[in-house]
């Protein structure tokens, strides 16, 4: 029986030592220093109440990650995939045109209900996820088979068709609860357009709804999700049973499929104001475990005050760096050249982020990791590097028609150049990283001033047409989602992309899939994907890279790349390293142990496709929500439980 997937990576990285010994002495184990069997975390949710179900449109926090779960969890960054409501991993036909998943006997909503395939029909009808797009219809055979059928138009491989049916959350929507729209959902798509096979056209179920059904399917939307149920729906370990705006508290859930597994009987969830609440918090040994990094002296302090702490490392498929904002119009071609040689980033990395691996490209749509694992050979290795060279810099500005006196730098036009950098405050690398770029900066002659707000601001403020930003210190490339490439695009495409106020098609465009979307040429690299005048336009592929595999996939991911490195748009100044901060007292099961035994901050980081690239992964419930607690790999240090972390495995 399978596992468990590892979608193997077909880049193998040696082992790294990443900066910064911390002298921090080793760790010293204790019994049962977890009796009560509580964990104890971080996280945010809706202050004026967190509503009923995922999809009523309020931030639901800790339940995303132990409330509700899929039929599966993928591991952001591993790409590991891990059987929750399902049974085993999804069989798929040799035609590849059908998909079939089993639910477990034993899953059922936190209501008592079972957990039925019509439960997964209604989700999808309902919510029209990625995955949507690729279907031509989803089944149900009794209780507990579902049917995928897959679009012959635009099949995925099917290594992304398991992907995208672990990135969906389908124990959210029980039918029972939400039948009136489940069914109305269904009738009006049942009711809607074909889309023809020739059309660039993408819909869910291969159905374009408009008119008087696009008006239905909007209302329907908009009243399934204004639904008001009297119990919060959802399938997972832990259930809501106190809620106030600083606090909440989950408890375990007795019917889970899992629940004999399942240690911790409690999760007391602890709101924070920012950074620095947060690691008192850690500091004082009131929460159990947080995500992420923080400064090296930030984080020998928390270690050295709370010494049941380890720190953990891992790759993060991101990179930080520089953003132009190209509304202005001091950003030519020559001035953001020069500016790729400004900067010392691996002192920019050592302000940022000392963990992290320094880069020495143009913003490429993709981190490094993850440019080496997608292109060919050729096409890596020919992307284009800079250095610290700030005399080529100068050189390069005094042709865009720069003048320096007196150490300060003039345009074109004769204005002393002043320049506003956006970045977010409560990003500790972000932050950082501003800061060390605007001395370096001052150094080479630039003023410029930080305006840093908290996400939410900066990202109004930034992508905001006629924004006061000149450039932004922010992710420059990031994949939110699985690492087929096309993650890390879709990121651009909704992110990053308004933030430079690149080109777009008009939103009246009469092409309506095109309206309002990336409207960027690259070079076609005389590949068979090239139009008439051998170019690409980002927005004619980006959708559909997940029916490509092989060497089209890497052509495709070269013209992309190339195609974003060309443009000039940002810097890369490293990519990310991210970590966990782990109460190793009160949880068992903690991976590295022979590491953290001898050094608490734990420097290394695993090399990728091995078994500990995978363990250390999972601790992180960003990248893999609560698969960690629900399947039992963490337990409480409490007595009777240290024998059980080593007798479960995922699957």
């Amino acid at each position: 029986m399978k596992k468990f997937l590892q979608v193997l990576l077909l880049l193998i990285l040696p082992l790294v030592l990443v900066g910064c010994e911390t002298g921090q002495e080793g760790f010293v184990e204790e019994d049962n220093v977890n009796p009560d069997k509580i964990l104890r975390i971080l996280d945010t949710w809706e202050r004026s109440g967190i509503g009923t179900h995922l999809n009523s449109g309020t931030d639901i926090g800790p339940l995303f990650k132990f409330g509700v779960e899929g039929l599966y969890q993928y591991i952001r960054s591993t790409d590991e995939i891990i059987p929750m409501l399902a049974e085993d991993l999804p069989e798929h036909s040799e035609d590849g045109l059908t998909t079939t998943i089993t639910i477990r006997e034993n899953a059922f909503w936190q209501n008592g209900d079972s957990f039925v395939a019509k439960d997964v029909w209604a989700f999808y009808y309902l919510n029209h996820t990625t995955i949507t797009n690729y279907l031509l219809s989803v089944e149900y055979e009794g209780d507990k088979t579902v049917i995928l059928n897959w679009n012959p138009n635009r099949v995925p491989v099917n290594a992304v068709k398991d992907l995208l049916i672990a990135q969906d959350t389908q124990g959210s929507v029980a039918f029972s609860e939400f039948r009136t729209y489940a069914n109305e959902a269904f009738r009006i798509v049942s009711e809607s357009e074909d889309i023809s096979s020739n059309s660039t056209t993408w819909g869910a179920f291969n159905k374009f709804s408009k008119g008087e059904l696009l008006v239905a399917l909007t209302a329907n939307l908009n009243a399934y999700r204004a639904h008001k149920s009297s119990w919060f729906v959802g399938t997972g370990a832990f259930q809501l049973e106190k809620e106030s705006p600083t606090q909440l508290i989950l408890a375990k859930n007795s019917l889970h499929w899992n629940a004999e597994n399942i240690g911790f009987e409690k999760i007391y969830v602890y709101s924070s104001a920012d950074n620095n609440q947060a690691f008192s918090l850690l500091s004082n040994n009131q929460i159990d475990y947080m995500d992420g990094l923080a400064t090296v002296d930030t984080l020998e302090a928390i270690l050295a005050q709370n010494k049941q702490l380890v720190h953990l490392k891992m790759y993060d498929p991101g990179s930080m760096g520089v953003l132009f904002n190209m509304e202005k119009e001091i950003w030519t071609d020559e001035v953001r050249l020069a500016f790729q040689y400004i900067f010392d980033r691996e002192e920019v990395k050592n302000a940022g982020n000392p963990f992290a691996i320094t880069s020495w490209y143009p913003m490429m749509g993709m981190a490094e990791s993850e440019a080496q694992k997608w292109m060919s050979t050729e096409g890596f290795a020919s992307l284009p590097k800079y250095s610290h060279n700030p005399q080529k810099a100068e050189e390069l500005l005094i042709q865009a028609n720069w003048t320096k006196q007196n150490n300060v730098w003039y345009d074109h036009n004769g204005k002393e150049i002043n320049l506003t950098i956006g970045t977010v405050r409560d990003h500790p690398g972000q932050s950082q990283s501003a800061l060390a770029i605007q001395a370096i900066l001052t150094s080479f002659g630039i003023k410029s001033s930080i305006k840093m707000t908290d996400h939410g601001a900066f990202m109004a403020n930034s992508q905001m047409k006629n924004s006061t930003y000149d450039l932004n210190v922010y992710w420059t490339d990031l994949n939110m989602s699985f690492s087929y490439p096309s993650g890390t695009y879709k990121f651009f495409e909704g992110v990053t992309s308004p933030i430079l106020h690149v080109n777009t098609y008009p939103t009246d465009y009469e092409v309506t899939e095109l309206a309002g979307r990336v409207n960027e040429m690259f070079d076609g690299r005389g590949s068979k994907f090239t139009d008439e005048n051998g170019k690409v336009n980002f927005s004619t592929f980006v959708d559909n890279f997940y029916v490509h595999e092989g060497d089209d996939l890497k052509t495709l991911v070269d013209i992309y790349n190339h195609g974003f490195a060309d443009k000039l748009w940002g810097i890369q100044m490293y990519q990310n390293v991210t970590g966990s901060f782990i109460n190793a007292s009160r949880i068992l099961g903690v991976p590295l142990k022979d590491l953290w035994m001898e050094n608490r901050n734990v420097t290394t980081v695993p090399e990728v496709n091995s078994k500990a690239f995978y363990d250390v992964a999972r601790t992180n419930l960003i990248f893999g929500n609560g698969a960690i607690v629900v399947h039992g790999l963490y337990q409480p240090n409490a007595t009777g439980f240290s024998n059980l972390v080593n007798t479960i495995s995922i699957g």
